[in-house]
């Protein structure tokens, strides 16, 4: 049965979008702007547990919790971003790194609040816009409505690449200092660059918390955020959907290996053959091939 209709391929496919959409975030930030996050999944982690503390400690109903969370995490961002982006390379991501297990740590000790190690499960208690959310446990219900949330998320990101504000972004990646000294003011591009970011991971989470309804203090870890980086350089950040095409590869990869008795072993010396051999990552290898093939086609036309 094909992987893509049978159940188990639906559930590694549901799987796959809060990875895809974290992938996503550090990708596209790392294209455009060069600023390497290893906190992304901080976003990600705040957006599960504050919907899962509004709707369980305050009763609120989960779509408004959704946006309560989103637009959270989304201001969080901007002022964490105003701070984070002044520093340059390693230096921010270790920031980054740093910002995201203090806030681990602060959530495995509210255990008051998030229930520490254990997680905290959601309650849901009421409809979210006419479905029940535990619905969404279901792959074959949750598929096909989280897969619109990955493709708008996808056209955004890619509007967002060819608009101006991408263009400039490209351009402070290339060069900081030389738009500086043309007038262009840099900063707040990277801050609102960062927001964008930070507001696909949080998408990430809502995604996470609407399928398995629980929140984990592993989402909020650096680890998680190191697995977004290498799932997007697998796939390739050049494209929006590189950092995609590298989630659900990955998911399906270890869902293959997870049989062997050193699946990990295995998983990361393929992973390494991948980002050695493809630099650019799937998508690269796969547009390499295609121009390759394309001359050939042209010499053996003129031939």
């Amino acid at each position: 049965m094909s992987a893509l209709t049978s159940p188990y391929g639906l559930v590694l496919a549901v799987h796959a979008v809060p990875l895809a959409l974290l992938a996503l975030s550090t990708g596209w930030l790392f294209h455009h702007t060069g600023l390497l996050s290893f906190g992304n999944a901080a976003f990600a982690g705040l957006a599960m547990y504050a919907t899962a503390v509004l709707v369980n400690r305050y009763s609120v109903a989960p779509g408004t919790a959704i946006l309560i969370s989103f637009g959270l995490v989304v201001a969080i961002a901007f002022v964490t971003g105003l701070i984070l982006v002044r520093v340059h390379g390693i230096a921010f991501s270790m920031v980054t790194l740093a910002s995201s297990m203090l806030l681990w740590v602060g959530v495995t000790k509210s255990r008051d609040w998030t229930n520490g190690f254990d997680g905290l499960s959601v309650a849901w208690q009421r409809p979210l816009w006419g479905h029940d959310v535990y619905a969404f446990s279901n792959a074959d219900f949750a598929w096909p409505r989280i897969w619109v949330v990955l493709a708008v998320v996808m056209g955004i990101a890619a509007l967002l690449s060819r608009s101006s504000f991408g263009v400039k972004l490209d351009a402070i990646h290339d060069n900081e200092e030389r738009l500086r000294f043309t007038g262009h003011r840099t900063h707040m591009a990277k801050v609102l660059a960062f927001t964008v970011a930070g507001a696909c991971a949080a998408l990430a989470g809502i995604v996470q918390v609407l399928t398995t309804s629980i929140a984990v203090p592993g989402s909020i870890a650096w680890s998680a955020s190191g697995i977004a980086i290498v799932v997007a350089i697998i796939g390739g950040v050049a494209k929006p959907y590189g950092p995609v095409i590298g989630a659900f590869f990955f998911i399906w990869l270890e869902s293959v290996l997870l049989e062997t008795g050193n699946y990990q072993l295995i998983l990361g010396l393929l992973l390494m053959i991948i980002v050695i051999a493809a630099p650019g990552g799937l998508v690269g290898l796969v547009s390499s091939l295609r121009s390759t093939l394309a001359r050939r086609r042209r010499a053996h036309a003129h031939d």
